[in-house]
């Protein structure tokens, strides 16, 4: 079955349309492109996402969508404990939904194939992996390489979505600009004529984090050459490191780790003449509302999950033979990240302040 087919079947009518991408905050931004083509497609539909937890308040603050449910686990998908009694529980209550169409935007699809199929929908779509039967699908295509963007938008296009774009987005919310003037440190911070400037030296694992010591000199040197204010941001688990870098450092920095939700963070990252990140949710952040980045790259591959506004976006990254890599810790002494230099981050950082141009820091 073709993709015309099932929009044929689908025309004219009320249309509920469920989405599985069960991934956190970076994934999630990556994919906004492809559900701006499903909009477009299919205006009057009703679309659900079904996410991880922290997906709700990405939800909220995404055109695209009109409804959560949060992933219960299932075998061979990451980042969720599988309970047998919760995943069948749920699988009942979605296919009583009965939802006329499911996407399965999750990735190539070996595990997440039959789960879309699970849900019991009229029709499904999604990815295969090459020599590998679609497990069920209606529609598939072969999961391409390129950025994450791309390959995701291919799935709409090939069935018969518009395109709309690959400009990543998400909402700021009237709330969420009152939530950050209402906050206690960063209500005063953000309305400084000071250049102010973002730091996010975390990431999930180790093999994504560059040295907090080069953060902290990339701090300093731009508080030095800006008169800049400088901004530690984080999540609750990474105040330490978060505190760590501000106390290198030789000039005064607020950490606010641990005290931003998704929207505050989103209207904060917006205020920022500049945010300087790990390849982390917060970095997909920054492109989606369009504050000038410079991203570190290590372990992961900036072919992959970079923006495509290279004027903008600035990521840096040296090619290894070992990349991308999947492991937590590096037993090689972190090479990927320890080669990209406190040099290499302020000339980018002065690039863009300085608004010079496009030049670029090549990959070396």
């Amino acid at each position: 079955m073709d993709g015309k087919e099932i929009l044929t079947s689908l025309a004219d009518q009320p249309v509920k349309v469920v989405v599985m991408r069960a991934l956190r905050l970076g994934d999630l931004i990556c994919a906004t492109p492809a559900l701006r083509s499903l909009r477009a497609l299919l205006p009057q539909a009703h679309i659900t996402l079904v996410g991880l937890p922290l997906a709700r308040a990405f939800v909220s603050r995404c055109r695209a969508l009109d409804e959560f449910v949060e992933f219960p686990g299932y075998p061979g998908i990451a980042d969720q404990e599988v309970n047998p009694a919760r995943t069948a529980a749920f699988f009942t209550h979605m296919q009583q939904q009965r939802y006329d169409l499911a996407i399965q935007l999750h990735g190539s699809g070996v595990f997440s194939n039959p789960f879309t199929v699970l849900l019991g929908a009229r029709f499904t779509i999604g990815f295969t992996r090459p020599g590998e039967t679609d497990l069920g699908l209606d529609f598939s295509i072969l999961y391409p390489s390129g950025r994450e963007v791309h390959r995701l938008l291919a799935l709409m296009l090939a069935f018969g979505a518009p395109d709309t774009g690959d400009q990543p987005e998400l909402a700021i919310l009237p709330e969420d600009r009152t939530a950050l003037l209402a906050h206690p440190m960063l209500g005063t911070i953000v309305q400084t004529q000071r250049s102010l400037i973002g730091i996010h030296p975390g990431a999930k694992v180790a093999t994504r984090r560059w040295m907090p010591d080069r953060f902290a000199a990339a701090g300093d040197a731009l508080i030095e050459k800006y008169d800049a204010e400088v901004v530690i941001t984080g999540g609750k688990d990474e105040w330490a490191m978060c505190e760590r870098v501000r106390k290198l450092m030789r000039y005064p920095a607020y950490n606010v780790a641990g005290q931003t939700s998704l929207g505050t963070l989103a209207a904060l990252i917006k205020r920022l003449r500049l945010f300087i990140s790990n390849d982390s949710g917060p970095a997909h952040v920054a492109d989606a509302v369009g504050t000038p980045s410079i991203i570190i790259f290590g372990a992961a591959d900036a072919g992959v999950w970079s923006s495509s506004d290279t004027r903008r976006h600035r990521s840096l990254s040296v090619s290894v033979a070992c990349r991308p890599c999947y492991l937590s810790e590096c037993p090689i002494g972190y090479t990927c990240l320890r080669s990209i230099t406190f040099e290499d981050v302020i000339s980018n950082a002065a690039t863009l302040l300085d608004k010079r141009g496009p030049k670029m820091v090549q990959s070396r």
